[in-house]
């Protein structure tokens, strides 16, 4: 984790993060409209095309497709980290420039490595407070002015590993995966994948491809499903009956 600068801090805008996830889930779902494109096609070409070269052709276009649902998943996956790690940042932020005000209409100086130092001597009211001493008026400034740097820091140090959890997040989603991919005459949607990554890409998918997903599984990988994500299934159209 890296600690911003004050200034770094104050220009950060979360909302930018915001929109690329937006973006990614744009993207997921025309590619999700191409695979499907493609898999209409697929199947279409029974119709006309038969033989060795044929059911190769077929094959290698299923593949492609499931390459092309992982890209999808991963958007989809991705989008959501980058919200959350938007929210995060904000609120961190958020809660700097609390602290940052606090300092500032308090009458201290803040420098961009968080350090507060006090911009005058101690005001009428404070010295009245310290029994007419300003030497113990000041040195109350001073512990005032330790304080709020700490409480900077502390913010900053926050703010810092909210960007860093949101950016290992992101970058974990797009790393190689170590699940094994479907051979190609595998049918589309029986991928040896686990049921959280199976339910992550349906946001990005239609529902007909959703069907035909849980279709193509076993009576074991349907009934896992279920028990993992009763929800998701139960809420899902076009997903033929598995009780």
């Amino acid at each position: 984790m890296t600690r911003p600068t004050v200034s770094q801090a104050e220009a950060w805008q979360p909302d930018s993060l915001r929109r690329l996830a937006d973006g990614w889930d744009e993207t997921a779902r025309r590619l999700t409209a191409h695979v499907d494109s493609v898999m209409r096609e697929v199947h279409r070409s029974n119709e006309f095309w038969a033989g060795a070269t044929a059911d190769a052709a077929r094959d290698n276009a299923r593949g492609i497709v499931t390459g092309g649902d992982d890209a999808a998943r991963r958007l989809v996956i991705a989008s959501v980290a980058a919200r959350d790690g938007a929210d995060q940042i904000a609120a961190a932020l958020a809660s700097l420039r609390t602290r940052l005000a606090e300092a500032r209409d308090g009458g201290f100086d803040v420098a961009d490595d968080a350090t507060v130092s006090i911009r005058a001597g101690p005001p009428a009211l404070l010295v009245a407070l310290s029994g007419g001493d300003a030497v113990v008026a000041r040195d109350m400034l001073t512990m005032r002015a330790d304080e709020l740097s700490e409480r900077i820091t502390d913010a900053l140090d926050r703010l810092g590993a909210a960007d860093a959890d949101a950016a290992a997040d992101i970058s974990e989603t797009f790393a190689p995966s170590p699940i094994p991919r479907a051979a190609a005459t595998v049918p589309a949607g029986a991928w040896p994948v686990q049921a959280s990554d199976v339910v992550a890409a349906w946001p990005a998918m239609s529902q007909d491809r959703i069907g035909e997903q849980v279709a193509a599984m076993t009576a074991a990988q349907r009934q896992r499903l279920i028990a993992e994500f009763p929800q998701q299934v139960g809420n899902t159209d076009g997903v033929p009956y598995i009780y």
